[in-house]
């Protein structure tokens, strides 16, 4: 039987990809904008960089990924937050990232860090199509060789929670509460505009 040096076989234990925390991403990738900062490295250095490997693995509990309508579930069940950036769009469904109304009040610069970070993937994802068709498709979570993956069927031309995402919820049958315009929050997603828009800022969208 053919034996693997010992240093070999210690960097295959301990060694841990930019997926590793997201490995149990789910297969029709809620949020590809995560694939995309991980895997280009974006957040090597960012002190949200856990906070994405959670979006990319669905989100958690202060930053959860969600179809627009369970957000309404959860207002119903008693818990307060925000839609703070539109992940995609796909027919009348958005996934959204829901953030808590703890997580808003107490640490608003996560979030503006978390959402910059997003949007200058999304901004990578519609420049870059078949760069990112190649990066989704290799990555953990994604089942080799489906066609076509449902990601590559969404709309990621909008970002910001606004008029078309109320519509939406809105029109559910089951809703029948007021205010659902407090459930959007589209501050970050303008924040994050102003910087990705000023090279000062030293935020550049990468072609890489």
């Amino acid at each position: 039987m053919r034996r693997f040096p010992a240093c070999l076989i210690a960097f295959l234990v301990l060694a841990k990809p930019a997926w590793a925390g997201a490995q149990q991403a789910p297969a029709d990738w809620r949020a590809p904008h995560a694939a995309v900062i991980l895997e280009l490295g974006w957040a090597a250095q960012s002190p949200v960089a856990e906070d994405v490997r959670r979006i990319a693995a669905g989100g958690a509990a202060e930053l959860a990924v969600l179809p627009a309508r369970e957000v309404l579930h959860r207002e119903r069940a008693g818990q307060s937050g925000k839609i703070v950036f539109v992940l995609s769009r796909a027919a009348d469904e958005f996934q959204v990232l829901y953030a808590s109304e703890r997580l808003l009040s107490s640490e608003p610069t996560r979030v503006q860090e978390v959402v910059d970070l997003l949007e200058r993937a999304r901004r990578w994802l519609l420049a870059n199509p078949e760069a990112a068709a190649r990066l989704l498709d290799a990555a953990p979570g994604v089942a080799s060789g489906a066609a076509p993956a449902p990601w590559s069927e969404r709309d990621f031309h909008v970002a910001r929670p606004g008029p078309a995402l109320l519509q939406v919820l809105k029109a559910d049958a089951a809703t029948r509460q007021p205010g659902l315009e407090a459930l959007l929050d589209d501050g970050f997603v303008r924040a994050a505009v102003r910087r990705l828009e000023k090279p000062a800022a030293g935020m550049r969208v990468s072609s890489r």
